[in-house]
């Protein structure tokens, strides 16, 4: 059941064998093993696959306008833990008011703060 519903994602996903060895970073042959049931694939290749499949059938193509219900449901379903930006970098958690997370400049703890003596 496995590795049919892995090769059902590949169709889904448009990839070849080979197109899902080289992305999730394994040997073809490696890969073609999970996909024919002659190995058990590791539960996060499956999980990674799976989401990958959720995530290209939830959301529409470019030329087609969002759902925002739709993506509301993705970004809760793909990433739980997710934590959004708005424009001036404030977190914004959902059904919560945005809240103002400390900025550190690299510039605090930099050299470029101390006097710097040019010789010429």
């Amino acid at each position: 059941m496995i590795a049919a519903r892995m090769r059902e994602c590949l169709r889904l996903l448009r990839w070849s064998e080979t197109d899902f060895a080289e992305e999730a970073g394994y040997p073809v042959a490696k890969a073609k093993a999970w996909l024919y049931g002659r190995e058990h694939p590791p539960l996060v290749v499956m999980a990674w696959l799976e989401t990958l499949a959720k995530v290209h059938r939830l959301l529409p193509r470019p030329s087609m306008p969002p759902q925002p219900a739709a993506l509301h449901s993705l970004i809760g379903a793909v990433v739980p833990q997710a934590a959004l930006e708005d424009r001036s970098g404030r977190t914004v958690e959902a059904g919560k008011e945005p809240v103002e997370l400390p900025k550190e400049s690299v510039m605090h703890h930099s050299s470029f703060e101390k006097p710097v003596t040019i010789l010429t």
